[in-house]
């Protein structure tokens, strides 16, 4: 399958546009989009909060296969991601900290940092996607900075280093309180102030569940790493004395 670049793309559905709305809804802080073209169908719902923090609902029908080149900026910010339904092929190759190829799957949810690199992003004809999308800067986690030892070891690492790694992580699958606060997201009552601010909170509440969730991956794959190293050395100092005693003749 060809590619096109972002511009190409831009240009292409352009030209075969159909029909376009984009306005404020009235609620004055989010942007509503919708598009439909040559490639498909596509309900953009854009939301800035405080701290940089940004929230995007995206949805569409995939009327054509479709391959894109795109370019992450280098101030990337962290990408949070929670795909509804759909899914999408990505290309990455020759970044050594991820696969060369993975796929963004329905019921899935994932956490990445990619900045700096070219990726190519696929998508099938027939499907129907929805994804939440929440991006935020690692200064704000930043804020947090007295607190990391509950968070994921993939975040706490891009906090202690000067040229933090890129990574792209599975969470698994959307749980039920994930989901209940995706639907809340979805069908935010109230309006204007009161309306954010219930998003803003909604938002935070998703990542915590996520962060979580993530967190408790890495203690079943690694148990240990929820100790204390001061834990971790007795754990070994017993392990060490079982080992003498079963090399030790007498016992036996």
């Amino acid at each position: 399958m060809e590619s096109l670049t972002e511009v190409e793309f831009d240009e292409w559905c352009h030209e075969t546009l159909v029909k376009e709305e984009t306005y404020c809804d009235r609620n004055g802080f989010d942007v509503i989009s919708r598009r439909q073209h040559s490639f498909g169908e596509h309900y953009t719902r854009f939301v800035e909060f405080r701290s940089e923090m940004e929230l995007e609902i995206w949805e569409g029908n995939i009327y054509r296969d479709e391959s894109v080149l795109g370019q992450h900026e280098e101030l990337m910010p962290l990408v949070s991601k929670f795909y509804l339904s759909g899914s999408h092929h990505v290309l990455t190759p020759g970044i050594k900290e991820i696969p060369d190829d993975y796929v963004e799957s329905g019921g899935q949810h994932y956490l990445l940092y990619l900045p700096n690199i070219d990726e190519i992003e696929q998508w099938s004809a027939g499907d129907r996607v929805k994804q939440i999308r929440i991006q935020f800067p690692l200064d704000w986690l930043r804020t947090y900075s007295k607190e990391l030892d509950s968070l994921p070891i993939t975040l706490r690492s891009l906090l202690d280093r000067p040229n933090p790694p890129r990574f792209h992580q599975s969470g698994g699958g959307i749980t039920p309180a994930m989901l209940r606060v995706l639907r809340q997201i979805d069908d935010a009552p109230y309006s204007g102030a009161i309306k954010r601010i219930y998003l803003e909170s909604k938002v935070l509440e998703l990542l915590a569940l996520q962060f979580n969730q993530l967190a408790e991956n890495e203690r079943a794959i690694h148990p240990l790493s929820s100790l204390k190293p001061v834990e971790i050395d007795r754990v070994y100092q017993a392990r060490d004395i079982l080992i003498k005693q079963l090399d030790d003749p007498h016992l036996y």
